[in-house]
């Protein structure tokens, strides 16, 4: 998917609510007030620089903050999106929800 579609489409997976990580299409669906999906987040670099984000849904609500985190069960399926470094920052090259391209 072209970079243009991708942002106009407003495809990027992962939100931020006040300090919590949340599903987008959650709180496109049900807004910030009636509970968006949480994520629970795995952030990698790898040697090359190369960064992986993996993303899971959980019950439980936001954990943030908390010293102890309430349990919490993953459900839907997972995805990760994938991050190569430029001469400035970084730029999205996968995002595993998306067809593979090809």
């Amino acid at each position: 998917m072209p970079r243009e579609q991708y942002v106009t489409a407003n495809r990027f997976p992962v939100a931020k609510v006040d300090f919590a990580f949340v599903a987008a299409d959650s709180v496109e669906r049900n807004g910030t007030q009636s509970g968006p999906d949480f994520l629970d987040l795995e952030i990698n670099q790898a040697s090359d620089g190369r960064v992986r984000v993996d993303w899971t849904r959980r019950t439980g609500g936001n954990t943030e903050g908390l010293e102890t985190a309430p349990e919490t069960t993953p459900f839907g399926e997972p995805g990760y999106l994938l991050f190569m470094p430029t001469e400035t920052c970084w730029a999205l090259s996968q995002d595993t929800r998306l067809p593979a391209p090809g």
